[in-house]
């Protein structure tokens, strides 16, 4: 007797998304104002020193502009990171059953690193990859070519690689292999799993809206607990 293909239930994960963010919900919520914050004033440093790049506001040393950028970009990758990582991580914590504490969210250790490095590597290839397909551009229409496969290629990885945090936190495979396990996840029910983005999309959009474009403040958190949600979902079919 064969086993019973793995399927993706999104109405299932959507509630018990729900009920993952409602165990705890101003914990969720502090801690996105708090991450927040922070990423916002680096960004907001970052901002300043491309100003003074470009002119915009007098410097009196390029060093001081260079300075500010660069401080502004990694310190905006880094925080933005770690509150992605405190958000799943609350997520997991509250999707065992569990009322997960703020310093479950607020916990920065040797995950976030390895996940700016992943993310800087796979951007890395994506842009060289690019790049070479544009080498081969030598007029308008053969221009579009690249750019059809880089759009192609970006969906079918936003699909397929839609698990990338769940799986670099809580399987802890190298770079390969989490892509290798994202893959196993998701290509079997690639469309399933577009629907389900594209209804995630649609929900997010539907709080902005009704909370007078402020429910993205609720939106991010709970995004982050239906996919955590769908990840173990399918992750406990497999085991």
């Amino acid at each position: 007797m064969t086993a019973a293909r793995p399927t993706l239930r999104p109405l299932q994960a959507i509630e018990d998304g729900w009920a993952a963010f409602a165990r705890a919900p101003w914990t969720f919520l502090l801690y996105e104002l708090l991450a927040g914050s922070i990423a916002l004033l680096f960004a907001l440093i970052a901002i300043g020193g491309e100003s003074r790049l470009t002119g915009l506001i007098d410097t009196p040393h390029m060093a001081v502009a260079w300075m500010g950028l660069l401080l502004g970009l990694v310190g905006y990758a880094i925080t933005t990171t770690w509150g992605m990582v405190g958000l799943v991580r609350g997520a997991h914590e509250s999707l065992q059953g569990n009322r997960p504490s703020f310093a479950t969210f607020t916990r920065f250790d040797g995950a976030v690193w390895t996940l700016i490095w992943r993310w800087l590597v796979v951007g890395l290839a994506l842009t060289l990859i690019k790049l070479g397909f544009g080498l081969y551009s030598v007029n308008a229409v053969l221009a579009l070519i690249p750019l059809v496969i880089a759009i192609a290629l970006a969906l079918y990885l936003l699909v397929n690689q839609q698990f990338f945090l769940q799986i670099s936190l809580f399987e802890e495979n190298n770079l390969i292999g989490t892509i290798q396990r994202g893959r196993s996840l998701n290509d079997p029910r690639w469309w399933r799993m577009l629907g389900f983005i594209i209804t995630l999309a649609l929900v997010n959009l539907l709080l902005s809206l009704v909370v007078l474009f402020t429910g993205f403040i609720v939106a991010i958190p709970l995004m982050h607990c239906i996919s955590t949600a769908a990840y173990l979902q399918l992750r406990d079919q497999l085991t």
